[in-house]
């Protein structure tokens, strides 16, 4: 199998969510897509999310684990980072919301079409605006931002075990495949030696 692997860097993802940030008419999307690349968390657990899924006295983030919410449904305590909290506080503040309402979707029937125009606004503008942001043209869906967080925190040494957690999957293969692990370490030798690509794996 011929893994194509996402070439952008950590700080590159970031340059390019900050620009569809700094759109005023596209700053939701872009703190969706944030939301998604630094929790790791898929389409629907952050649409899932609501004001009060947020502890800001405490700096935490509760997640529901899978697409739909409710009293059963597992859920994953993070940490809430500095730059998101600010970033949160003023998203509820100019969206005027209680802690009942969802952060993102109106309400539960209209989170497909929210998620819709999410991928919509991607694959309309992503590859002009990763070329003007960091000169390459690239590819990325919202699930690519999920996976790709997994792959830069692998590349910087966080365990498999670790990875497992974020992810909620129940087996660690999962995870490994899911990452492509073999293939995304093999490519990180190749574009770190590419002068001797071949010299790391003998």
């Amino acid at each position: 199998m011929v893994v194509i692997m996402i070439d952008m860097n950590v700080q590159e993802t970031y340059d390019v969510i900050n620009a569809i940030e700094s759109n005023p008419k596209h700053y939701e999307k872009g703190l969706f897509y944030k939301m998604q690349y630094v929790y790791a968390r898929r389409s629907d657990e952050i649409a899932n999310l609501k004001v009060g899924d947020i502890n800001f006295d405490n700096g935490c983030i509760r997640f529901t684990i899978g697409k739909k919410r409710s009293e059963k449904a597992p859920t994953i305590n993070l940490n809430l980072i500095p730059e998101l909290r600010d970033e949160l506080m003023h998203l509820i503040e100019m969206k005027g919301l209680d802690d009942d309402d969802f952060l993102f979707i109106d309400n539960e029937d209209s989170k497909e079409s929210y998620k819709s125009n999410l991928r919509n606004y991607l694959r309309r503008n992503i590859e002009s605006i990763t070329m003007e942001t960091i000169g390459k043209k690239i590819r990325i869906g919202t699930h690519g931002f999920r996976k790709l967080r997994g792959q830069h925190l692998l590349n910087n040494g966080v365990g498999i075990e670790k990875l497992q957690k974020l992810y909620q999957h129940e087996d660690v293969n999962t995870t490994m495949i899911y990452l492509e692990v073999e293939e995304t370490q093999i490519n990180m030798v190749l574009m770190d030696d590419a002068d001797r690509p071949l010299m790391k794996l003998q």
